[in-house]
């Protein structure tokens, strides 16, 4: 069986698509159709997967504008047409909601089946991302996101293109229960969490974050963007009653000028000496910073978005050992709870994460144990090699 895996964004990288390939190209062909980024080949092939990209045009462009403007696009529909004629494509797979709609009508066209696999709640996830002020936005379609975005009308895009795939995929149980409030059948919904894989090599040792460098660090890895509440983390540090010495906060993965208002608002607080900030790093030398890490952050502000939703980064610092500080987030808060890995705090209030910080300062037995704790869930629980049970069982029943 062939199945074709579709995104409305260069490939690679994507952790999470990557992970799944890993999965289920032992035993299907897999094909993927997604954009053209710089310097990428219009046809390639990742680790087996023919991949066909389209290329950056204004044409393209119009097309995402269509996506964003009314959830369908002539250009796309197309586009997954022919890649599915030549292809012969059996299952389309698609890559969160926006492409939904139209390759539901290349999937009724040509008699095939459609996994709808939501790495966000999509409509929530917009909504937070319109509140993005006009001065950081930095392409035509972020700006139309911005000036014409309908809440309702993409959570009617939701509820009616959802209940008729095949099956539904989402990251976390939380999405799960609203994918069933808006009438997906629980049957067709399928949690693929975004688990670490973890390598027959592993040992178990290697995975332990070890900072001999003296100074208390605490890492935020990913995103920055108002969602991410960074600004909180930046306040609580100048609540701090100790550490103020010999504490860091290392954010990574900041654009320019992310990097500059983050530095500014550390300034203004009086706390810029304990904030350093890094822009795109690659993947290694994420893994050197983790390597040098106290304690991992997640300080994501508390929406329905958030709370329907988990960042990878979560386990990718349980696996490394570390011990947690996180917000309130539904899926944070009831991870962190459940296998005793770290601390919660109030979202939005700094004065909460800075107690949260002077107690893994002052008790450095109980990162160790939190750090413990978590490895442990992670290499027993949380690995990708349990998430994509769910993800071939799926396709298990899909061929059926």
């Amino acid at each position: 069986m062939r199945i074709g895996m579709l995104l409305m964004k260069g490939f690679p990288p994507d952790i999470r698509v990557e992970k799944e390939i890993h999965s289920l190209s032992k035993d299907y062909e897999l094909h993927i159709l997604c954009n053209a980024t710089k310097g990428q080949s219009i046809h390639d092939e990742f680790d087996g997967v023919k991949i066909t990209r389209i290329p950056a045009s204004l044409r393209r462009s119009f097309s995402q504008l269509e996506i964003i403007l009314k959830q369908d696009s002539s250009i796309w529909f197309n586009a997954i047409s022919d890649f599915v004629s030549k292809s012969q494509i059996h299952v389309l797979h698609v890559h969160d909601l926006p492409l939904v709609g139209v390759a539901l009508k290349v999937a009724q066209k040509h008699g095939i089946k459609l996994v709808a696999d939501l790495h966000e709640n999509y409509p929530a996830m917009l909504k937070e991302s319109t509140r993005i002020p006009l001065y950081r936005i930095r392409n035509l379609g972020n700006l139309a996101l911005k000036l014409f975005f309908s809440e309702k009308k993409w959570r009617n895009f939701e509820e009616k293109f959802l209940p008729l795939s095949d099956a539904v995929i989402c990251v976390v149980e939380e999405a799960k229960v609203r994918l069933a409030e808006i009438q997906v059948k629980n049957e067709l919904i399928y949690v693929v969490p975004n688990y670490n894989l973890i390598t027959e090599g592993f040992s178990k040792s290697s995975s332990i974050s070890t900072n001999n460098k003296g100074i208390f660090t605490l890492l935020y890895a990913g995103g920055v963007d108002d969602t991410r509440d960074l600004n909180t983390l930046i306040e609580s540090l100048k609540h701090l009653k100790v550490g103020t010495d010999n504490l860091k906060v290392v954010v990574v993965g900041a654009d320019s000028k992310s990097k500059i208002q983050l530095e500014s608002l550390a300034k203004s607080c009086g706390v810029d000496h304990l904030l350093e900030v890094y822009t795109w790093v690659s993947r290694e030398k994420v893994e050197t910073i983790m390597n040098s890490t106290d304690v991992g952050l997640v300080p994501h502000r508390k929406s329905e978005h958030t709370d329907t939703t988990i960042p990878h980064k979560i386990f990718q610092y349980m696996f490394r050992g570390l011990p947690l500080i996180v917000s309130n987030c539904a899926p944070l808060e009831r991870i962190v709870t459940k296998y005793d890995c770290g601390l919660v705090y109030t979202s939005g209030e700094s004065l909460s994460l800075s107690k949260c910080i002077e107690t893994l300062y002052e008790k450095p037995s109980l990162r160790a144990e939190y750090g413990e704790k978590g490895k442990i869930a992670c290499t027993e629980n949380f690995n990708w090699s349990e998430a994509e049970k769910k993800l071939l069982e799926l396709y298990d029943n899909i061929t059926t």
